[in-house]
């Protein structure tokens, strides 16, 4: 029997054939054809932030924001993800009809969304030109305190409540063309309607009634229901009104201000009309006001009598921190007298704006706006406002 001389590869002395051994090894490749060595991506220094410090600065960050904080990177994009939702809501806007009152109930009876919006801005529709004066004319029925009673608008009450870091109000009287219920005459109507018998926690409070063109008839809030509490932990008050002076016949802004203890900032504005402004300034002083930490006073497009404003500067004079005056008429007295009293008896002043005294654009061109901070800054600016009053007569 013939022995058979094949053998395993592993106990052959030869070396198997190798595969590709015609292609040159990576050693011997030119460098620019070489296969780039991996190297560990840095985190730059905005993605190394904790995540708590993250989430608190991305509640400063409005969508427009966060888009472009998103397009910093991937790892961005997905750190920024979750926070877009709650950007979306946390100025939510509404109508006071049943679909959008009905969102606001979804989001305040889920503990997972009742915390994210911060500021609701409410549409109150008015009930237009031709109806008002209908209603003036007792041609047409009319309820003050008929909203107050509509079951959504009784669900929505309980649902501020609920909305435990909402605490920024807007209410606006807007147009609207069609036949939708829980329309109002007067911003007072829907100001009772939806925060009286309320759980609605207002630290800011913006009440806006320019789209009203008639003239409305003195008028005042129901008072079968007491919703002073509501007030009382507002800080900032901010008034618009259209020269038809719709919340200077009614009493809800000193309803506010006679029950608002902890009122830090105030606005009152008109809109411009060098003939015809707004007074409700004088409304305002009429208020028996329970503040004493009044910081901030700014006024705009308004006729004002001197003794209102220097009720208001004598009461605060040892708090207010910043003043604006923006398209003033005074109806009385000098403006060379309003800025010796601001002068000597406001030292705690840091922040002063003067623009366009006696209201009209052409006065005092070279005097159109001026601002000045610290007080050696406001002393220099207040000597410069007396010297250009007396010399322009305001």
């Amino acid at each position: 029997m013939s022995e058979d001389n094949s053998s395993d590869p592993e106990e052959s002395d030869t070396e198997p054939p190798r595969l590709h051994s015609n292609l040159p090894s990576q050693d011997n490749l030119p460098t620019k054809i070489r296969t780039p060595r991996y190297r560990p991506r840095i985190p730059s220094a905005l993605e190394r932030i904790p995540l708590e410090l993250f989430a608190m600065i991305t509640e400063h960050l409005n969508i427009g924001s966060l888009v472009a904080l998103q397009r910093t990177s991937r790892v961005m994009f997905k750190r920024t993800h979750p926070y877009f939702f709650g950007a979306v809501v946390r100025t939510f806007y509404t109508n006071l009809t049943v679909e959008d009152i009905a969102r606001i109930h979804d989001l305040a009876d889920n503990p997972t969304t009742r915390h994210l919006p911060r500021a609701l801005h409410i549409m109150a529709p008015y009930v237009g030109r031709e109806a008002a004066e209908l209603i003036h004319d007792q041609k047409l029925p009319y309820d003050s305190g008929a909203l107050h009673e509509v079951p959504e608008i009784r669900s929505l009450r309980e649902d501020l409540g609920k909305l435990i870091n909402c605490k920024e109000f807007h209410l606006t009287l807007v147009k609207d063309d069609s036949v939708q219920n829980n329309k109002v005459l007067y911003i007072d109507d829907a100001l009772y309607g939806i925060f009286a018998d309320s759980f609605a926690v207002v630290e800011t409070l913006v009440l806006d009634s320019r789209v009203v063109k008639t003239l409305p008839y003195e008028h005042s809030m129901p008072s079968s229901l007491e919703f002073d509490c509501v007030w009382k932990k507002l800080k900032t008050f901010k008034v618009a009104e259209t020269l038809s002076a719709d919340l200077s016949k009614g009493n809800a802004v000193p309803h506010i201000l006679a029950n608002a203890p902890d009122l830090r900032h105030l606005n009152v504005s008109g809109v411009y009309s060098p003939s015809s402004r707004s007074r409700i300034f004088g409304l305002a002083s009429s208020a028996n006001l329970k503040t004493t930490k009044l910081q901030t006073l700014e006024l705009s497009f308004l006729f004002i009598e001197m003794d209102d404003l220097m009720k208001w500067l004598t009461r605060f004079s040892g708090t207010l921190r910043s003043l604006s005056f923006d398209a003033i008429n005074l109806l009385n007295g000098s403006w060379a007298d309003v800025f010796q009293y601001i002068q000597s008896e406001c030292p705690g002043l840091k922040k002063l704006r003067i623009r366009y005294p006696g209201g009209a654009i052409w006065t005092l061109r070279i005097w159109e706006e001026e601002k000045a901070s610290g007080a050696n800054n406001i002393y220099k600016a207040l000597e410069y406002f007396k010297k250009a009053a007396r010399d322009s007569g305001l």
